[in-house]
């Protein structure tokens, strides 16, 4: 009997072409979408085509409200590039990887009603299928830039949609007038209006004209405060970005404002900005500059952060700048690199789908993922992982990021660990250590001059 069992259990195992089932499955869900049809999808589609595996995981967590049920559907090319993959995906059982054949059949049906019901929408519907993926992402996706978030007192984590509703076209708004007031508001809404359709959806709502009307009052009055004034001087001094050089120095990406810093290293005293910013010259030699000439003046309404700015610059004094040589103490740059690794880099949607088996998400880090994986052909977590092209890309780009320092007081070196399972997943290895010209040159701040006038102290938002 455990003969005949064990047969049976291989014969379910057998895919296509010599390969086991879970080999073939693999295979099939980590195929990408073609560019023909990722293209026409909103962002960060457009840009990064998603694999089949994620398009099923959206779906199944999602439902209808999946921007990949009207996109996928509406599309031609979309929908061409379905029913294609759909004829090829294997119909084996798997032992372990997962078959997602019966939620991409389902959407391939709703796919006819959806079409079958556009040609009964009421006169005034003129948005087709496809529109509806774009107004999905705006409003189900688009998240507040840091900047943003910051400037209009919300989280990061907010929905723009849930911003928008209270953005009325009135100078006795406070939220929109400061929502005009930041650059990074106007942007993300810029960014929304682009890649919707001028068109009117069964609610009734336009967003291409409603974020039109929203730009071109923003443009019209673009300072929340009156010129001269403290509230205006404040706000100017809490837009201004940090420099391109001190941004590279902390991984790079979109240049934060002096108040996004500022919020976050009171919020987050051991976080990327907070040590980050000691730790490299040109972010601390930019700290000094705002300092110097950040307005003391008695805000009104604008968030004054004086004083956790200089706060920020007595803590830098005396610390080591630059990144630590191979396998010596990590630096607070280092710490800052090495904070950013573990607690910021998410799994990206690719990766997060090949791994949904194993009950993680996007939402999931990847050093939750890194942690539980061991060198070993009978740990089938990294196995998977490394037979996955957006995992170990995950990982090549963090390790990228990361010095190849000891970190004592957060478990030795990352960055050797990761290599070491680059090496066990036959990756070939691109990583490069991360280094910061000018190791171990200390920092030489002063302490911060009095304030010239009383200073208001302000909650951050």
């Amino acid at each position: 009997m455990q003969a005949v069992a064990a047969f049976v259990a291989l014969t379910l195992a057998v895919g296509v072409h010599g390969q086991t089932c879970d080999q073939a499955l693999t295979t099939a869900n980590n195929q990408l979408m073609t560019v023909d049809c990722s293209n026409r999808l909103p962002p960060p589609s457009s840009s990064s085509p998603p694999s089949f595996a994620a398009i099923a995981v959206d779906v199944l967590a999602r439902g209808n409200s999946s921007l990949f049920v009207p996109g996928l559907c509406g599309i031609p090319a979309c929908q061409a590039n379905l029913n294609s993959f759909l004829t090829a995906y294997p119909t084996c059982t798997p032992m372990i990887a997962s078959s997602y054949l019966a939620p991409l059949n389902a959407l391939n049906a709703t796919c006819v009603t959806l079409l079958t019901s556009q040609s009964s929408q009421p006169a005034f519907v003129t948005c087709q299928v496809e529109d509806m993926a774009d107004y999905l992402w705006a409003t189900t996706q688009v998240m507040l830039p840091l900047n943003c978030a910051v400037a209009i007192g919300s989280s990061p984590s907010t929905l723009w949609y849930t911003v928008h509703p209270t953005l009325t076209l009135s100078s006795s708004n406070a939220i929109t007038s400061v929502y005009c007031g930041s650059p990074d508001c106007v942007a993300v809404t810029r960014s929304i209006q682009r890649t919707m359709n001028n068109c009117t959806f069964q609610t009734g709502r336009n967003l291409y004209i409603e974020t039109t009307n929203l730009l071109a009052y923003c443009a019209a009055n673009p300072n929340p405060y009156v010129n001269g004034t403290c509230d205006a001087t404040v706000t100017t001094a809490n837009q201004a970005y940090w420099n391109p050089a001190c941004v590279n120095d902390l991984q790079g990406g979109a240049p934060p404002t002096v108040a996004a810093v500022a919020a976050d290293t009171m919020a987050n005293p051991m976080g990327v900005f907070a040590t980050g910013i000691c730790g490299s010259v040109n972010c601390a030699t930019q700290l000094n500059s705002i300092v110097s000439s950040y307005p003391t003046c008695t805000a009104v309404s604008a968030t004054s952060y004086w004083t956790q700015l200089t706060n920020l610059k007595s803590s830098c004094t005396g610390v080591v700048t630059g990144t630590a040589p191979t396998n010596a103490t990590c630096t607070s740059l280092d710490t800052a690199y090495y904070t950013f690794a573990t607690c910021q880099v998410r799994l990206t949607p690719n990766c997060a789908a090949a791994l949904a088996s194993f009950s993680y998400t996007t939402s999931s880090l990847w050093y939750s993922v890194f942690q539980a994986m061991t060198l070993s052909s009978s740990n089938q977590l990294t196995s998977t992982f490394c037979s996955t092209h957006a995992c170990t890309q995950l990982t090549i780009n963090t390790c990228n990021g990361l010095s190849n320092c000891n970190n004592t007081s957060m478990g030795g070196t990352l960055y050797t660990t990761a290599v070491n399972l680059l090496a066990y997943c036959g990756v070939v290895n691109k990583t490069t250590p991360r280094q910061v010209v000018t190791p171990f040159m200390t920092t030489t701040l002063s302490p911060p001059p009095p304030p010239t006038t009383t200073t208001k102290t302000v909650s951050p938002p």
